[in-house]
């Protein structure tokens, strides 16, 4: 999954897709769960990203792993995001 940039970049500068919602783009990460019942939706929400991923200056999905979902699928987004999809369950 992919999600759209915002306006600008930098540190807090734009946000992107995270479900229906958005995430800023340098301080959050999108996490999305993935419903496995009919008529249930998937799930999304931003979180901050970790303080020592974020002091990284080029942070990537690696840095991610051991977060809530970070052991499935990341993607990385453009300008400084990152969506993680989790199965559901």
């Amino acid at each position: 999954m992919s999600g759209g940039s915002g306006q600008g970049g930098g540190s807090g500068g734009g946000t992107y897709a995270c479900g229906d919602t958005k995430c800023k783009l340098n301080a959050e990460y999108c996490t999305i769960i993935k419903s496995d019942l009919p008529g249930f939706p998937d799930t999304a929400n931003c979180a901050p990203i970790p303080a020592i991923c974020a002091k990284d200056p080029a942070p990537s999905c690696a840095c991610l792993s051991k977060t809530p979902c970070g052991q499935f699928e990341c993607d990385e987004v453009a300008g400084g995001g990152f969506v993680l999809t989790c199965p559901g369950g």
